[in-house]
């Protein structure tokens, strides 16, 4: 099955205050084009299956992000790409994005994470889309570490889009 993830203007920002965003990205280059040829990078899966600019973008009425650019279309089947932003070592991050999912598999397929750029795959706050029992529903679920997600138990619609806001707290420690 094909699954497709579409999202649209990643908003990273740090701690909860008025500071500057860490990166904002609207996709506002020509659909067709690779996210690679943007600034991304791919990090797992090669060429296969690449992130492709997808129009149109994604609406979400009354976030200041809706309506800015295009989307991006992710398939769970190849490549996985990663924008880069300062190092961060204390406080929290957060990101917001909009998503609307086709499809997905009962497993689930992760279509965003945080991931430290010094050749670790310690991929933190990964968020997944996974097929819900009832026919056209998904469950959203979100892991620190790992490969398997721990699903919400609220039952969202496929083909319909959502303001996603991923809050991950820097703390001291091997585990951070």
């Amino acid at each position: 099955m094909k699954n497709t993830y579409l999202f649209a203007f990643l908003f990273f920002t740090n701690m909860a205050f008025a500071q500057a965003p860490l990166l904002i990205e609207d996709f506002n280059y020509t659909a067709g084009d690779l996210l690679t040829d943007h600034g991304w990078t791919s990090h797992s899966g090669g060429t296969t299956n690449p992130i492709l600019v997808t129009s149109p973008g994604l609406t979400f009425n009354g976030y200041v992000g809706s309506n800015t650019g295009f989307s991006a279309g992710v398939n769970n089947t190849g490549q996985d790409v990663i924008k880069s932003f300062g190092a961060q070592s204390t406080g929290t991050v957060y990101t917001s994005f909009l998503v609307k999912a086709s499809a997905s598999t009962a497993a689930g397929v992760y279509f965003f994470h945080y991931l430290q750029t010094s050749g670790s795959s310690a991929h933190r706050a990964r968020t997944f889309i996974s097929a819900a029992p009832d026919a056209g529903k998904m469950f959203v679920g979100l892991t620190f570490n790992s490969a398997t997600a721990a699903n919400s138990q609220t039952v969202l619609n496929f083909d319909q889009t959502y303001l996603m806001v991923v809050k991950y707290e820097i703390v001291d420690g091997t585990d951070n």
